[in-house]
């Protein structure tokens, strides 16, 4: 269809203009879903630090008592059937994908589930207690803390399983 047709027939205006309209919106999507994964890191993109994992270990081995449900190896107690393991594959598993926004909320707001209340949590501590438990992962550390900043800088940041290690 040339110009010179959609001039004489007015009718096409409408479909034209909603197909472009369409076009535009659909290529905006992409370009800001390419610029938030822009944004996204990995928990093996160096999250934590040494220092703050020590301070988490601190916590979760001692005045914050984690251990009594999660075990001193983070493993869980598979007795309570409720507590589940905070480390290796069942947690990378169970996490993968969400962020560790996710994962600070939920330390913050449900731990401990005693009568020590919960929710009793403050920021920094939830954050320490996530550099200490990335590290029982083996997930190395890096030269920035975990952010106590609020949620905006944590939605970033994805957990996921290992890398694959190359075959020998």
């Amino acid at each position: 269809m040339n110009t010179a047709t959609i001039t004489r027939h007015p009718r096409y205006l409408p479909t034209i203009a909603l197909t472009a309209i369409l076009v535009i919106v659909f290529a905006g999507f992409g370009t800001i879903r390419n610029l938030s994964a822009q944004g996204q890191k990995s928990i093996f993109d160096g999250v934590y630090t040494e220092e703050q994992a020590k301070r988490g270990e601190k916590l979760f081995q001692g005045i914050g008592r984690c251990y009594e449900c999660h075990l001193r190896n983070l493993s869980g107690d598979a007795q309570r059937n409720v507590v589940r393991p905070m480390v290796g594959a069942p947690f990378l598993g169970a996490w993968n994908g969400k962020s560790l926004n996710d994962l600070a909320y939920k330390i913050r707001w449900t731990m401990p589930t005693d009568i020590r209340g919960r929710g009793t949590l403050t920021v920094e501590q939830a954050a320490d207690l996530i550099a200490y438990i990335l590290q029982q992962n083996n997930v190395p550390a890096g030269s920035q803390e975990v952010s106590t900043e609020g949620s905006a800088a944590l939605k970033q940041i994805l957990i996921r399983m290992p890398p694959a290690r190359p075959a020998a």
